[in-house]
């Protein structure tokens, strides 16, 4: 292999750090069950972790050894010790993979809840569209008590794509819905998710959201974290409830503040991820807030149903079959008539 076939620079996307820490964690938990019960396999492991850390220090991680293109990052920050890119994979290592992948889609459906929820004086619709198998997006909609009316939902963006993403979704998704039962006030409930999340990942990772609790009084408890602004859609018109703290991840410290709106009957809350608004169409004109707002302002007295179908038809009349690159999550939360004091 000649020199003009390793980069001289880090591979872009890779955090060589994170991985190094990765191995040597790894490496040392390998020694330590060597030295109580070695085995062939064991030591077969160690080879694979020794040869990934050689890599590091001669600048070569990252880079495929039969094509010397890079290694996809999300594959990398799976598991460190990968050798080849996905093209290059034998017919044997792709089907293991894809089957990898096939489970991992399951999984993440498994873990999400129905896409509609109604209770006293909410009725709620999700449309979830992952742009490939697994989604960096993901939601939430949560009854802890079977006592009370309350919903408790959630919709977020992690960084990254494909498996990475999905599991630190999970993750997240998991952390909220423990927290909701806590009845904690939802500025609180952010805080020790972001401390939980912040602890508990690689350092280059972060989540933007919206973590909010509709009571059935019509009362919405809301905090942003980063996230793509909601849309509160009134008779008399539509406002966004901006961010009101950085996304989840940034700061182990970060403290978030909480937004009170009241809904009355017909109003809604439109929540999205930037897969809306981000989309391009053939002209590489990109769809916006505006025509989100311009939408939203026509779905009063509509089913939150029918609000997030006409989000969706609209967004595909834009974009006119232009592949979509990014995943895309609306989710409307509609005040109903059957009020509770």
């Amino acid at each position: 292999m000649t020199d003009a076939l390793i980069p001289s620079s880090p591979q872009k996307g890779v955090d060589q750090a994170r991985a190094r820490e990765q191995l040597l964690d790894r490496q040392s938990r390998l020694r330590s069950a060597m030295s109580i019960q070695g085995t062939e396999d064991l030591q077969h492991l160690l080879s694979h972790v020794d040869a990934a850390l050689e890599r590091l220090d001669d600048g070569s991680f990252g880079i495929c050894e039969a094509c010397h293109d890079p290694i996809e990052p999300d594959r990398i920050a799976a598991d460190p010790t990968v050798r080849v890119c996905i093209e290059c994979l034998s017919d044997e290592q792709r089907a293991a993979l894809e089957y990898d992948l096939e489970l991992a889609t399951h999984i993440q459906r498994a873990l999400l809840p129905e896409c509609r929820l109604r209770a006293a004086g909410w009725e709620f619709h999700v449309h979830f569209e992952p742009a490939g198998p697994v989604s960096g997006d993901f939601f939430d909609l949560v009854r802890p008590w079977p006592d009370r009316e309350d919903i408790f939902f959630v919709v977020g963006d992690v960084s990254g794509k494909g498996v990475s993403a999905a599991l630190l979704g999970s993750h997240l998704q998991a952390i909220f819905r423990s927290l909701a039962a806590l009845d904690l006030p939802v500025s609180d409930a952010m805080t020790r998710a972001n401390h939980l999340f912040s602890q508990s990942t690689m350092a280059n990772s972060y989540a933007t959201m919206v973590f909010g609790r509709a009571r059935p009084s019509g009362r919405i408890e809301v905090v942003n974290a980063g996230h793509v602004p909601p849309m509160v859609v009134r008779r008399n018109g539509v406002s966004e409830l901006a961010a009101t703290g950085v996304p989840l991840g940034m700061f182990t410290d970060s403290r978030f503040e909480e937004q009170r709106i009241v809904l009355e009957p017909e109003d809604r809350l439109l929540l999205f991820t930037d897969g809306l608004t981000e989309a391009y169409n053939e002209q590489e004109q990109e769809y916006g807030f505006d025509a989100v707002k311009n939408q939203a302002a026509h779905s009063w007295g509509c089913s939150a149903e029918e609000t997030v179908r006409a989000s969706v038809r609209d967004l595909e009349r834009f974009r006119s079959g232009t592949p979509r690159h990014d995943d895309l999550t609306v989710v409307a939360a509609r005040r109903t008539t059957d009020l509770v004091s």
